[in-house]
């Protein structure tokens, strides 16, 4: 009977080893998922910017835009630049 309940109680114990790990690789890939997501959205917002940065130049380069309204437009998309980049 001792065998038997040994290997039982071994069984049990394998069992829970797979569960916690099937548990862990997908928590792990949540994780990786909305993390990578996260990442994603700051790199393509910050790209964004960028573009509409360069594209307020060129007007400015172009006499659309005088040079004090390029500052202020400019000014805020810097700084949302500067916070998503750090």
């Amino acid at each position: 009977m001792a065998l038997i309940e040994t290997t039982i109680s071994e069984h049990i114990f394998n069992q829970g080893l797979a569960k916690g790990k099937i548990e862990g690789i997908a928590e792990g890939v949540s994780k990786g998922k909305a993390e990578g997501k996260a990442e994603g959205k700051a790199e393509g917002k910050a790209e964004g910017l960028e573009q509409q940065i360069i594209l307020l130049k060129a007007l400015h380069e172009e006499g659309v835009l005088s040079k004090s309204r390029l500052k202020n437009l400019l000014l805020p998309l810097e700084a949302q630049l500067k916070t998503l980049k750090h």
